[in-house]
């Protein structure tokens, strides 16, 4: 792949991915303030709650996305269809495994539930709720392996306008469940069909676009090695993700209660989605980097290394200027008139 291509897929990935963020982030503001009138706080803190439960038992993922990914990019650039049927193939394997190891340890761990749901009265309902969930993120593992190829092949722009439509319906859909219903369970029921319907049309597509894919050739005993070898470096990356990113529900909910994860969950959201733009420049150029690692010297990889450095320095450094400013002016003085703890 030549330099111009590359440079204009990185671009159109990064455009499609802020205009998909923006959009989201409008829209996701909105449903979550109708979800606080008609349900509450306290099941908002609930939803928080889970999702920082499933993000730990994620770990379960090893990074072996990403490590799938690093692997497809020698062999797209080298046009080697058998070998990227055979990543495909283990991929497929290793995903259904996870999802049962994930669906197993989340069963495991509904007895000691009512002990991490720290609220002020009986959540009706909740062992469904999160059950519910549960099903949810397991859905989410399914049918998606023949995805990967596409983001290694720097088409993910692709399945991010399909995704996005996807999306959009599946709050529309929540916000009228919300209206209509007024029940949490068919809120969530609702995630758990359109995360599938999702799936299954990403996976669709991309057996469109790489039609041989269907082959049956399997990875050698060296290769699969070379795989884990890359995830016990992603595993611990993850690790540290996880427990910077994802423990902070689980801990106030146990040391104060439920409700409480709500209000902080509104607040963290604003960072969490400063953080994703943060992000966002770095994950759409990350196949591009790929590719370039396939095809250029160890002087121009270095050399775009360097680069990327100082973009980050730089982008990070302006951004925690702006968030310490905001913190420093208005968050201490409202916060404080409504008895809020923000945690930064």
């Amino acid at each position: 792949m030549n330099t111009n291509s590359r440079t204009r897929n990185s671009a159109v990935n990064l455009f499609v991915n802020v205009a998909y963020q923006l959009f989201i982030v409008f829209i996701t503001f909105f449903t979550r303030r109708i979800f606080i009138s008609v349900l509450g706080v306290e099941l908002l803190g609930v939803s928080g709650l889970f999702d920082n439960i499933f993000s730990v038992l994620a770990l379960a993922e090893l990074g072996i996305s990403g490590a799938i990914t690093y692997s497809m990019y020698k062999y797209i650039v080298e046009d080697n269809k058998p070998k990227l049927i055979a990543i495909t193939n283990y991929y497929k394997k290793l995903y259904n495994r996870i999802a049962i190891i994930v669906g197993t340890l989340g069963i495991l761990l509904l007895p000691f539930l009512r002990l991490i749901v720290n609220a002020d009265a009986k959540i009706p309902h909740l062992e469904i709720y999160y059950l519910l969930t549960l099903a949810n993120t397991v859905s989410s593992y399914l049918f998606v392996y023949k995805t990967t190829i596409v983001s290694a092949d720097q088409k993910g722009y692709r399945l991010k306008l399909v995704n996005s439509v996807v999306e959009v319906l599946k709050l529309l859909t929540q916000l009228a469940v919300l209206f209509i219903f007024k029940k949490y369970m068919i809120y969530i029921f609702v995630s758990v069909v359109f995360t599938l319907i999702s799936n299954i049309i990403s996976s669709s597509l991309s057996q469109k676009w790489y039609s041989f894919l269907n082959g049956k050739d399997e990875l050698t005993k060296e290769e699969k090695k070379s795989i884990w070898n890359n995830i016990k470096s992603m595993f611990f990356y993850k690790i540290g993700g996880v427990v910077m990113n994802h423990t902070d529900n689980i801990l106030i909910s146990i040391i104060v209660n439920t409700a409480t994860v709500g209000l902080y969950s509104n607040y963290n959201m604003i960072f969490r989605k400063l953080d994703g733009y943060c992000n966002l420049i770095f994950s759409s150029l990350s196949a591009s980097v790929g590719n370039l690692n396939v095809t250029a010297t160890k002087e121009r990889k270095y050399f775009i290394f360097k680069v990327f450095m100082l973009i980050a320095f730089s982008f990070f450094a302006v951004a925690t200027v702006g968030i310490y400013f905001c913190r420093s002016r208005c968050c201490y003085g409202y916060c404080s008139e409504k008895r809020v703890l923000i945690v930064f």
